[in-house]
């Protein structure tokens, strides 16, 4: 019986070892249809950003209505981030350089997704209120959710429901 049991545990291990497929890709996988899937917090982020300013509600109604038409898998629970699943894609500090865009700014972020800018609307979780998350920084600010410049959306939806 422990002679069947250890060969069976020998065989689980060398099974994983010679099967990179399974364990490929890390945590961030990016596909074909303009989406990157987060394994560790269980996500599917837009691969870009939607590539021009845009004021809090229309960001909103982007990402829950709009951003779903534009790749080619249809999902029908994109909404806008909070900011701790922002932070999750910010590098600051790590090997990662920051990564020029649009507006001029290099921000770190993780390089399986673009951004044009450094700004990307998002919700503070606790309160639901509207902020700005900063890649520049690594940080969230209020701001008036009319003022559209250089604020931009990152439409993302949970795996899990």
């Amino acid at each position: 019986m422990v002679s069947l049991l250890r060969t069976l545990l020998i065989s689980a291990c060398a099974l994983l070892l010679l099967s990179p497929p399974l364990l490929a890709g890390g945590r961030f996988m990016a596909h074909d249809d303009g989406t990157v899937t987060d394994t560790d917090q269980m996500l599917m982020w837009a691969r870009q950003d939607n590539q021009t300013d845009i004021a809090f509600a229309d960001a909103d109604r982007f990402a829950r209505f709009a951003f779903g038409y534009t790749i080619a898998t249809q999902y029908d629970n994109w909404r806008l981030p909070y900011v701790s699943e922002l932070k999750n894609l910010y590098q600051a500090g790590k090997s990662l350089p920051p990564l020029p865009n649009d507006c001029g700014i290099a921000v770190p972020i993780i390089p399986e997704i673009e951004l044009s800018c450094g700004w990307i609307w998002a919700i503070r979780k606790a309160t639901n209120q509207p902020v700005v998350f900063n890649f520049q920084y690594g940080s969230a600010f209020g701001h008036q959710s009319g003022d559209i410049t250089g604020c931009r959306v990152l439409p993302v939806r949970d795996l899990i429901q």
